[in-house]
């Protein structure tokens, strides 16, 4: 009988995890205080394994699950593997906030100590310097005179009360996703009626320059619910296969390297897509070396074309501004890199426009990241 394995994450989500199960008709409670780890269900045709484990395990044995349940918190903090999102659920209550120490009449933030530095970074505009990274137990930093302000979850606040902080400002609500990483298995899902497909399947691309805010643009589409079930693929251009074909790019081999990446990625069907990436980005390399328009539609036509890119479109200023802030992670994030790539990646946008490829919608990147997020929803609700 066909065993699926599904981690879990303990702690506030078991509910997520009861209410999931619910779904797949198995009843039953697991107490938050309960140290049990491992549950089996046999059903009429597969049997369920159940794992009940931190986020950083699950993250670190990814591969071994079949299906993970975790909060959007660490999909809005970590985003760096191919996931699919097959089910978006609801955390009543649970948001992330800025706290502040009741014993400070400071208005501004100065430090801010959290455990979400990549969020803190992203969202409050925060110096990397002045963010103090600590890995729990985040409401000591004011006792320690480390940092007045702290970024934590929140979902009844008692904690923040028995530590002398108050609640300064919701940054934003944080739900839980049920994912996958094995693509090759979500028709096996369907079958065993561990997931149902969506009415309408829309395929769409978040796309520009570093420092453009593509990424925290996906990752809050990824934390609401776009439709009744939504089925997301998380960052494709972070999977294996992106990775041995970016040895073809290395030897300058870039008609190979674009049509190397998208693979099995196409064959998913039903699926809603949004990338942190798209066929522009290999446009942006085709166009710099003066490929033929010909060879470009060759490569075009080997991928899975997304019904609409947003690019999101900012000042090349304001995007060499916002890429000092973080932390260099790859030869594409210096200054240099973001001043060749600017106009390629517009020409890239424009170049799919023109020939009447797909649908490319330009949007304003200087404007806050929740009009960002509405006008990308009501854009996609129209085509819905």
């Amino acid at each position: 009988m066909q065993r699926i394995k599904l981690g879990a994450c303990k702690g506030k989500l078991l509910p997520i995890l009861e209410e999931y199960l619910r779904t797949i008709n198995i009843n039953v409670s697991i107490s938050q205080s309960s140290r049990k780890v491992y549950y089996e269900f046999v059903k009429d045709n597969y049997i369920l394994e159940v794992y009940v484990l931190r986020y950083e395990d699950l993250i670190k044995y990814s591969d071994y699950f079949d299906l993970m349940l975790y909060g959007t918190d660490q999909v809005l903090e970590i985003s760096n593997d191919c996931k699919v999102m097959l089910k978006y659920f609801e955390q009543p209550n649970c948001r992330l906030s800025i706290l502040r120490n009741n014993d400070t009449n400071k208005k501004q933030i100065d430090k801010i100590a959290t455990s979400y530095s990549n969020i803190a970074g992203k969202f409050l505009n925060i110096d990397k310097d002045n963010i103090i990274n600590m890995k729990g137990s985040v409401e000591v930093a004011p006792y320690m005179n480390i940092a007045d302000f702290v970024l934590d979850i929140i979902v009844t606040g008692n904690s923040a009360i028995e530590n002398n902080l108050s609640e300064y400002k919701k940054l934003i609500d944080v739900g839980a996703v049920l994912t996958t990483k094995k693509v090759d298995k979500i028709e096996l899902y369907r079958e065993l009626g561990l997931i149902t497909g969506s009415d309408r399947a829309l395929s769409f691309a978040i796309d520009g320059i570093d420092g453009s805010g593509k990424t925290l643009l996906s990752n809050m589409l990824l934390n609401s619910r776009l439709n009744t079930n939504p089925n997301i693929l998380i960052e494709p251009f972070h999977t294996n296969e992106a990775r041995e074909a970016f040895n073809l790019w290395k030897q300058n081999k870039y008609l190979e390297w674009a049509k190397a990446i998208v693979t099995k990625q196409a064959l998913i069907k039903n699926v809603n897509y949004i990338y942190d990436r798209s066929i522009i980005t290999c446009l942006t390399d085709l166009i710099d070396n003066n490929y033929s328009k010909e060879d470009i539609l060759n490569v075009i036509n080997s991928w899975y074309i997304p019904e609409i890119i947003f690019f999101i479109d900012i000042p090349l200023k304001l995007a060499i501004q916002r890429n000092s802030k973080k932390d260099i992670s790859d030869e594409f994030d210096t200054n240099e890199q973001i001043i060749k790539y600017y106009e390629l990646y517009k020409k890239g946008a424009i170049f799919l426009k023109e020939n009447n490829i797909t649908d490319v919608l330009f949007i304003d990147g200087t404007q806050e990241i929740e009009e960002e997020v509405e006008t990308v929803k009501k854009e996609l609700k129209r085509r819905l």
